[in-house]
């Protein structure tokens, strides 16, 4: 059976499947009272197709290693990401599902895969970051290094990421 232009748009379209949705919650309710015998009847289908919006909530393309202001409180989303770049031009991201939570706090962490003077290396940077109301602030940040040729290092990695950019989402 060949689906043409007019039924592949009719098929994905929003109302359409609202519909069928609705279709599906009126012919089969279930009971939810007494066991499943008799009582009120409801639906399990879910007719909400809401999709969430984002807001940036802060953005500099220069970044911070500070503290930052954001626009809003993250208690009005209920996921946040959080954007960072390393002194190398490494970018990364961490997303926290804060379903409204005033604050909260977390750790993005930062791997660099390079080469220097013929030799691979891998540093991984790890920064505290933490988020309350309306302002955001990495914290302590760690970095180690690890070379095939002689082990590696450790060491206080202060400064080398950034925040540049912040965005809330919510339904």
């Amino acid at each position: 059976m060949a689906i043409d232009l007019f039924q592949a748009d009719e098929i994905v379209s929003r109302t359409n499947v609202n519909q069928r949705l609705t279709d599906i919650k009126d012919m089969f309710p279930v009971s939810i009272a007494n066991g499943g015998t008799g009582g009120t009847t409801a639906t399990l289908a879910r007719t909400n197709l809401g999709l969430m919006t984002s807001v940036e909530l802060y953005y500099n393309a220069s970044g911070t290693s500070g503290t930052v202001a954001l626009s809003e409180s993250i208690a009005n989303y209920t996921v946040i990401e959080v954007f960072a770049f390393n002194t190398d031009n490494l970018n990364t991201s961490i997303t926290i599902w804060n379903n409204g939570a005033s604050s909260c706090n977390t750790t993005i962490i930062t791997d660099t895969p390079y080469i220097m003077s013929n030799e691979y290396r891998m540093s991984l940077i790890t920064s505290k970051i933490t988020i309350s109301g309306t302002s955001i602030t990495f914290g302590d940040q760690t970095y180690a290094t690890i070379r095939p040729s002689w082990g590696g290092s450790v060491g206080n990695g202060a400064g080398y990421s950034k925040i540049y950019k912040v965005v809330g989402y919510k339904y």
